[in-house]
Protein backbone atom coordinates (compact mmCIF):
# COMPACT_ATOMS: atom_id res chain seq x y z
CA UNK A 1 0.00 0.00 0.00
CA UNK A 2 1.59 3.30 -1.09
CA UNK A 3 1.57 6.50 0.98
CA UNK A 4 -1.41 8.11 -0.83
CA UNK A 5 -3.48 4.93 -0.49
CA UNK A 6 -2.69 4.72 3.23
CA UNK A 7 -3.79 8.34 3.74
CA UNK A 8 -7.00 7.75 1.77
CA UNK A 9 -8.07 4.76 3.86
CA UNK A 10 -6.85 6.03 7.24
CA UNK A 11 -8.70 9.36 7.38
CA UNK A 12 -10.64 10.30 10.50
CA UNK A 13 -13.79 12.22 9.61
CA UNK A 14 -14.16 14.33 12.74
CA UNK A 15 -16.06 16.92 10.67
CA UNK A 16 -19.26 14.84 11.08
CA UNK A 17 -18.97 14.23 14.82
CA UNK A 18 -21.25 17.16 15.71
CA UNK A 19 -24.01 15.44 13.70
CA UNK A 20 -23.91 12.42 16.03
CA UNK A 21 -25.42 12.55 19.52
CA UNK A 22 -23.56 11.15 22.51
CA UNK A 23 -24.86 7.83 23.72
CA UNK A 24 -25.06 4.08 23.26
CA UNK A 25 -25.38 4.24 19.49
CA UNK A 26 -24.95 1.42 17.03
CA UNK A 27 -23.14 2.92 14.05
CA UNK A 28 -22.48 1.50 10.58
CA UNK A 29 -19.98 3.11 8.23
CA UNK A 30 -20.04 2.21 4.54
CA UNK A 31 -16.59 2.80 3.07
CA UNK A 32 -14.95 2.74 6.48
CA UNK A 33 -11.37 2.28 5.25
CA UNK A 34 -9.24 1.26 8.22
CA UNK A 35 -12.06 2.05 10.64
CA UNK A 36 -10.37 4.92 12.44
CA UNK A 37 -13.43 7.18 12.37
CA UNK A 38 -15.50 4.46 14.04
CA UNK A 39 -12.73 3.81 16.55
CA UNK A 40 -12.70 7.45 17.65
CA UNK A 41 -16.51 7.67 17.78
CA UNK A 42 -16.47 4.84 20.29
CA UNK A 43 -13.63 6.41 22.26
CA UNK A 44 -15.50 9.72 22.64
CA UNK A 45 -18.65 7.82 23.65
CA UNK A 46 -20.79 8.50 20.62
CA UNK A 47 -21.02 4.76 19.88
CA UNK A 48 -21.07 1.52 21.83
CA UNK A 49 -21.10 -0.83 18.82
CA UNK A 50 -19.44 -0.14 15.50
CA UNK A 51 -19.65 -1.91 12.14
CA UNK A 52 -17.47 -1.04 9.15
CA UNK A 53 -17.84 -2.12 5.52
CA UNK A 54 -15.27 -1.60 2.78
CA UNK A 55 -14.27 -3.47 -0.36
CA UNK A 56 -10.57 -2.75 0.20
CA UNK A 57 -9.39 -5.94 1.90
CA UNK A 58 -6.10 -4.62 3.44
CA UNK A 59 -8.07 -1.84 5.14
CA UNK A 60 -10.75 -4.19 6.45
CA UNK A 61 -8.05 -6.48 7.77
CA UNK A 62 -6.71 -3.52 9.74
CA UNK A 63 -10.20 -2.44 10.84
CA UNK A 64 -10.92 -5.87 12.33
CA UNK A 65 -8.61 -4.93 15.20
CA UNK A 66 -10.31 -1.65 16.12
CA UNK A 67 -14.06 -1.93 15.33
CA UNK A 68 -16.60 -4.40 16.65
CA UNK A 69 -17.37 -5.89 13.25
CA UNK A 70 -15.55 -5.35 9.95
CA UNK A 71 -16.90 -6.70 6.66
CA UNK A 72 -15.18 -6.85 3.28
CA UNK A 73 -17.97 -6.23 0.79
CA UNK A 74 -18.63 -4.44 -2.50
CA UNK A 75 -22.00 -2.89 -1.65
CA UNK A 76 -23.06 -2.61 -5.31
CA UNK A 77 -22.33 -6.25 -6.11
CA UNK A 78 -23.11 -8.00 -2.82
CA UNK A 79 -25.99 -7.91 -0.37
CA UNK A 80 -25.19 -6.32 2.99
CA UNK A 81 -25.84 -9.12 5.46
CA UNK A 82 -26.76 -7.23 8.61
CA UNK A 83 -29.79 -7.16 10.88
CA UNK A 84 -32.66 -5.00 9.62
CA UNK A 85 -33.77 -1.89 11.53
CA UNK A 86 -30.78 -2.09 13.86
CA UNK A 87 -28.61 1.01 13.35
CA UNK A 88 -28.93 4.40 15.00
CA UNK A 89 -26.57 5.97 12.47
CA UNK A 90 -25.25 5.02 9.05
CA UNK A 91 -22.29 6.98 7.68
CA UNK A 92 -21.63 7.26 3.94
CA UNK A 93 -18.67 9.63 3.81
CA UNK A 94 -17.41 10.24 0.29
CA UNK A 95 -18.80 6.93 -0.95
CA UNK A 96 -21.94 7.82 -2.96
CA UNK A 97 -19.95 9.40 -5.80
CA UNK A 98 -18.20 6.06 -6.35
CA UNK A 99 -21.46 4.18 -6.98
CA UNK A 100 -23.03 3.53 -10.38
CA UNK A 101 -26.58 3.43 -9.02
CA UNK A 102 -26.78 5.52 -5.83
CA UNK A 103 -30.57 5.57 -5.91
CA UNK A 104 -30.84 1.80 -5.53
CA UNK A 105 -28.14 1.83 -2.85
CA UNK A 106 -29.76 4.58 -0.77
CA UNK A 107 -33.20 3.01 -1.09
CA UNK A 108 -31.93 -0.38 0.08
CA UNK A 109 -29.98 1.19 2.94
CA UNK A 110 -33.17 2.36 4.65
CA UNK A 111 -33.95 -1.17 5.80
CA UNK A 112 -30.86 -1.18 8.07
CA UNK A 113 -31.85 1.98 9.96
CA UNK A 114 -34.04 2.03 13.04
CA UNK A 115 -37.26 4.04 12.48
CA UNK A 116 -35.55 6.91 14.35
CA UNK A 117 -32.22 6.28 12.61
CA UNK A 118 -30.02 8.87 10.94
CA UNK A 119 -28.10 8.79 7.65
CA UNK A 120 -25.03 11.04 7.37
CA UNK A 121 -23.57 11.65 3.93
CA UNK A 122 -20.70 13.69 2.53
CA UNK A 123 -20.18 14.30 -1.18
CA UNK A 124 -17.79 16.47 -3.22
CA UNK A 125 -19.26 19.63 -4.76
CA UNK A 126 -19.10 19.60 -8.56
CA UNK A 127 -20.29 23.25 -8.57
CA UNK A 128 -16.88 24.27 -7.26
CA UNK A 129 -15.30 27.36 -8.82
CA UNK A 130 -12.10 25.60 -9.87
CA UNK A 131 -14.04 22.91 -11.72
CA UNK A 132 -16.21 25.51 -13.45
CA UNK A 133 -13.20 27.68 -14.32
CA UNK A 134 -11.36 24.77 -15.92
CA UNK A 135 -14.48 23.70 -17.81
CA UNK A 136 -15.61 27.13 -19.05
CA UNK A 137 -12.31 28.97 -19.52
CA UNK A 138 -9.89 26.15 -20.31
CA UNK A 139 -12.26 23.59 -21.88
CA UNK A 140 -10.78 21.10 -19.41
CA UNK A 141 -12.36 18.20 -17.51
CA UNK A 142 -9.35 16.38 -16.16
CA UNK A 143 -9.58 13.50 -13.71
CA UNK A 144 -7.03 13.48 -10.90
CA UNK A 145 -5.69 11.02 -8.33
CA UNK A 146 -7.72 12.74 -5.60
CA UNK A 147 -10.15 15.58 -5.06
CA UNK A 148 -13.48 16.47 -6.64
CA UNK A 149 -12.52 14.93 -9.99
CA UNK A 150 -10.99 11.83 -8.45
CA UNK A 151 -10.60 9.28 -11.24
CA UNK A 152 -12.66 6.76 -9.25
CA UNK A 153 -15.74 9.04 -9.11
CA UNK A 154 -18.58 7.99 -11.41
CA UNK A 155 -21.37 10.30 -10.16
CA UNK A 156 -21.37 14.05 -9.52
CA UNK A 157 -23.77 16.17 -7.47
CA UNK A 158 -24.64 19.69 -6.43
CA UNK A 159 -26.31 20.31 -3.08
CA UNK A 160 -29.73 20.56 -4.70
CA UNK A 161 -29.38 17.50 -6.92
CA UNK A 162 -28.29 15.30 -4.03
CA UNK A 163 -31.08 16.45 -1.72
CA UNK A 164 -33.56 15.66 -4.51
CA UNK A 165 -32.05 12.19 -4.89
CA UNK A 166 -32.24 11.55 -1.14
CA UNK A 167 -35.86 12.76 -1.04
CA UNK A 168 -36.75 10.38 -3.87
CA UNK A 169 -35.20 7.54 -1.85
CA UNK A 170 -37.28 8.29 1.26
CA UNK A 171 -35.05 10.60 3.32
CA UNK A 172 -35.63 14.07 4.72
CA UNK A 173 -32.73 16.46 5.35
CA UNK A 174 -32.54 17.79 8.91
CA UNK A 175 -29.09 19.39 8.91
CA UNK A 176 -26.62 20.67 6.34
CA UNK A 177 -23.11 22.10 6.49
CA UNK A 178 -20.10 22.26 4.20
CA UNK A 179 -16.33 22.22 4.03
CA UNK A 180 -14.54 25.00 2.16
CA UNK A 181 -11.18 26.74 2.33
CA UNK A 182 -10.80 30.07 4.11
CA UNK A 183 -11.51 32.83 1.59
CA UNK A 184 -8.84 35.49 1.12
CA UNK A 185 -9.67 39.14 1.80
CA UNK A 186 -10.48 40.20 -1.81
CA UNK A 187 -12.73 37.17 -2.29
CA UNK A 188 -14.50 37.86 1.02
CA UNK A 189 -15.16 41.42 -0.13
CA UNK A 190 -16.53 40.27 -3.49
CA UNK A 191 -18.70 37.75 -1.69
CA UNK A 192 -20.07 40.48 0.58
CA UNK A 193 -20.77 42.79 -2.36
CA UNK A 194 -22.56 39.96 -4.20
CA UNK A 195 -24.84 39.28 -1.25
CA UNK A 196 -22.92 36.10 -0.37
CA UNK A 197 -23.58 34.56 -3.78
CA UNK A 198 -19.90 33.80 -4.40
CA UNK A 199 -18.99 31.73 -1.31
CA UNK A 200 -21.05 28.63 -2.34
CA UNK A 201 -18.81 28.18 -5.37
CA UNK A 202 -15.82 27.64 -3.06
CA UNK A 203 -17.46 24.73 -1.26
CA UNK A 204 -15.41 21.57 -1.63
CA UNK A 205 -17.65 19.15 0.20
CA UNK A 206 -21.33 18.99 1.21
CA UNK A 207 -22.33 17.24 4.45
CA UNK A 208 -25.92 16.16 5.11
CA UNK A 209 -27.87 14.69 7.99
CA UNK A 210 -31.07 12.86 7.00
CA UNK A 211 -33.87 11.11 8.82
CA UNK A 212 -36.33 8.67 7.33
CA UNK A 213 -39.49 10.24 5.93
CA UNK A 214 -42.48 9.53 8.13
Amino acid sequence: MNKNTKTYYSQIRSDVFDMICDGQNKILEIGCGQGKTLQLLKKIKKANFTVGIDKHFPSIKYAQNIVDKAICCDVEKEKIKLEKNSFDYILCLDIIEHLYDPQVFLTNLKSLLKPSGILIVSIPNIRNIQILKNLIVKDSWKYENKGILDKTHVRFFTKTSFVQLANNCGYEMIKYKFNSPELNRPTKLLDLISGHRLAPFYIVQHLFKFKLKS
